[in-house]
Order: structure tokens, then sequence, then C-alpha cells
């Protein structure tokens, strides 16, 4: 198997596959109500909501990346608080991340391997290590969220803010 064809099955596993875990994103996510997006288990915390909308711009940011575009990440790092906290609202969030996932898997079918090697100008990191930031960042809200019945939904914010951290120090600029 190819590296590429790797990679795509990595970002379907996780995304709305059957990964080893057992349990993928989309399953997940679509099981948590606005209400529960939305919730904060302190001030200085990110909610589920503030969390996967960061996720899905920073999905959304490596993708021009990767295509030669010149990013700049925000100030904010995609962290913005959410004003409107209704179930259509949650849905349309889905909704982007859904989206987001099928431009992945549509880029990654017609890239290049010999691309992986192509350095990123602003933060020195391969194409490649840039893809697997994307993973990095899918595998812990996945990772965040495995084990929903015994967690209440204060434990899964702590466990995603955990791994937020991890992929922010992994791909933010330099």
């Amino acid at each position: 198997m190819k590296e590429i064809e790797r990679i795509i099955k990595s970002f379907e596993y996780l995304y709305d596959g059957e990964p080893w875990i057992g349990v993928n994103m989309v399953g997940t996510l679509e099981k948590i109500t606005a209400e529960q997006a939305g919730k904060k288990i302190a001030i200085n915390h990110n909610s589920i909501w503030e969390i996967i909308n960061h996720m899905i711009n920073w999905r959304l940011n490596v993708l021009q990346r990767v295509k030669g575009k010149t990013m700049v990440s925000p100030d904010n790092n995609y962290i913005e608080p959410v004003t409107d906290q209704t179930e259509t609202a949650w849905k349309n969030t889905l909704e982007q991340l859904k989206n987001s996932q099928q431009q992945w898997i549509d880029f990654l079918k017609t890239f290049s391997e010999n691309d992986f090697e192509k350095v990123y100008q602003n933060n020195s990191m391969s194409y490649y290590e840039n893809i697997q930031g994307i993973i990095l960042i899918d595998e812990g809200t996945k990772r965040s969220s495995f084990l929903q019945t015994p967690f209440s939904i204060d434990d899964l914010l702590r466990l995603l803010e955990v791994s937020l951290y991890g992929f922010n120090t992994l791909c933010m600029d330099i």
C-alpha cells in the first residue's frame, strides 16, 4: 500500500470509519447536543463547539498550505466564541466538518507522493508533516471521546483541551 493510500485510510477511519479503537468522530459528535457542545467547564476552557470550529479551520488552513498557498494563522488560533448555539447551528458546524473531510479526501486522491517533501515556508515543515498534523488533531478529538459513556461532558471537554494543546504546538507558525 502506498503512503498516500494509508493517509486517506487514516482520514476515513478517524472521521466515520471503524478505527481500531471502535469509535469515530462522526459517531461521537452526532450524539452531542448543541447545548452540550456549547458548554464550557470553566471560563478559561474551550467548549467542544469551539474546538470543532478550531479543528475545521485548521483543516482548511493546512489544506491551503499543501496546495501551495501562504496562510496566516490568526491571533485567536481559530478559537472564537460561538454566538449562535442552536441545534441548527450545531448541525451546520457538523456539515462544515463533513465538507472539510470531503475536501481533504478529494485533494489526497490527486496528491503526488513526490510532493510530501515540499516544505511549507512559514513553519519549515514538510507537506507530509503538515498533513500528519491534521491526522493528529483528528485522532486527538476521536481519542478524547472514545469512552463517551463513562465520561461526563465535562470530562470530554477536559480531554479535548489536552488533545488540542498537542495539535497547536505542532501546527503554529514559526
